[in-house]
């Protein structure tokens, strides 16, 4: 794979080759990248994407380069959103594309959107690149006046990709030397500039230092990862984190009274950040030779402690011990239980009414007696294994062949329905 800095390579598709060339940027190892995210003062669109509720959406403003609020900085407007694995449709991120000088006005409502890409099309703007990024724009443009949107965290990294120039079946994004930003301000940017500059007084804890890099592996017509990248993560002591979000990490360390959820990984940097703040404050009263030692002290603390285990069905990466259990999948497998004891109790019933009828009938009556108590012992069973595998950490990793429903399930269920 050859690095190049043509950028989010998932919006390739659809687009034509000038709005490809408008964010493709010099061919170059990296390249700056930032992101404004929107969400609301009570942090709704956090609340719902940290509970992967069905339909929830993000908005972000990104852009690439460096911004010194030139009114022609092309700014990229987009909308992610998170569909279950359950249904057919599948996330996506979708975006349309303003210069700097209507984003303002576009956030605070006031952008004519229809005369927008009315303009597009005379300036000779192709007709299928209006249809993808017109809703969009709408859509966007909805979201932030209905739900009150408003610029609160900015993520700005130099990203590499990674990508054979012959096919995108596996593309790799290595993400480095990430900062996050507060972009909170009351009222939501009451006047110009949309965002924070460079001459704005910050304060030190809007400021957040993330102490890794960012690996990133999307597969294409692929079932899994080749061997050469597998072992290429091992040797690299990789740590998977399931689910790992920018916004949601820096939501949880910049504004963490707005948050009542924290991202599972939360834990570990918490516990890092205490660590390094007790080792300054001891030695910062300690001798003139203890604070020589400081500097050491604190680099032994470079990086968090993630708690981790050997991934399964790897190569040897590790993967990050989530330490929790999602609460739908529990109640899920309660409910099934729940289910299937229904079908147990209908053939139950019919036993009782068998075995008082006396005669013959009392050996068929203790037969399905017998029936019903061996279905119910085997249910029971069937609900802790599939409990314990739940806790346990085997299904972050995807496996493609992990089953969490019972293949005979159905067909014994029906059984037993039929017997009634």
């Amino acid at each position: 794979l050859e690095p190049f800095a043509l950028l989010d390579l998932e919006y390739r598709d659809g687009m034509d080759s000038h709005a490809m060339s408008a964010y493709s940027g010099t061919m170059e190892e990296s390249q700056l990248l930032s992101s404004v995210y929107f969400d609301s003062p009570d942090a709704t669109s956090y609340r719902e994407r940290i509970r992967r509720e069905e339909g929830a959406r993000l908005v972000r403003f990104r852009w690439y380069g460096e911004n010194n609020q030139e009114d022609d900085k092309e700014i990229y407007i987009e909308r992610k959103i998170h569909h279950e694995g359950w249904g057919c449709a599948k996330s996506a991120k979708e975006r349309c594309v303003l210069p700097q000088e209507d984003v303002f006005d576009f956030m605070k409502g006031k952008f004519d959107i229809e005369a927008y890409f009315a303009k597009l099309a005379a300036n000779g703007t192709k007709e299928k690149t209006i249809k993808g990024m017109k809703p969009i724009a709408i859509e966007v443009n909805k979201m932030i006046q209905e739900k009150k949107l408003q610029p609160i965290i900015r993520t700005s990294y130099y990203r590499c990709a990674f990508q054979l120039a012959t096919d995108n079946k596996v593309r790799v994004s290595l993400d480095t030397q990430m900062s996050l930003l507060n972009e909170y301000v009351p009222n939501g940017h009451p006047s110009k500039p949309w965002c924070l500059v460079g001459t704005d007084t910050v304060q030190r804890d809007d400021i957040y230092r993330f102490p890794y890099a960012i690996l990133e592996i999307k597969l294409q017509d692929v079932s899994e990862a080749p061997l050469w990248l597998r072992q290429t993560l091992n040797d690299i002591g990789a740590i998977q984190v399931h689910k790992f979000s920018k916004f949601q990490h820096a939501m949880a360390f910049l504004h963490p009274q707005r948050v009542p959820t924290l991202p599972h990984w939360h834990k570990d940097f918490e516990e890092w950040h205490k660590a390094k703040d007790e080792k300054k404050l001891r030695f910062g009263k300690g001798n003139a030779s203890a604070l020589l030692k400081s500097d050491t002290v604190i680099d032994d603390l470079a990086v968090p402690n993630v708690s981790k285990i050997v991934a399964p069905h790897g190569e040897g990466h590790f993967l990050k011990d989530m330490e929790n259990l999602d609460p739908k999948a529990v109640f899920a497998n309660e409910r099934t239980l729940l289910h299937y004891a229904e079908k147990g109790m209908y053939v139950a019933a019919v036993a009782v009414i068998i075995l008082h009828q006396g005669g013959r009938y009392k050996i068929l009556g203790a037969a399905l007696s017998v029936m019903t108590a061996v279905y119910y012992v085997w249910i029971l069973v069937a609900y802790f294994q599939r409990l314990d595998e739940i806790k346990g950490r085997s299904k972050v990793v995807k496996n493609r062949e992990a089953r969490l429903d019972w293949n005979l399930g159905p067909v014994l269920a029906t059984t037993m329905v039929s017997i009634v």
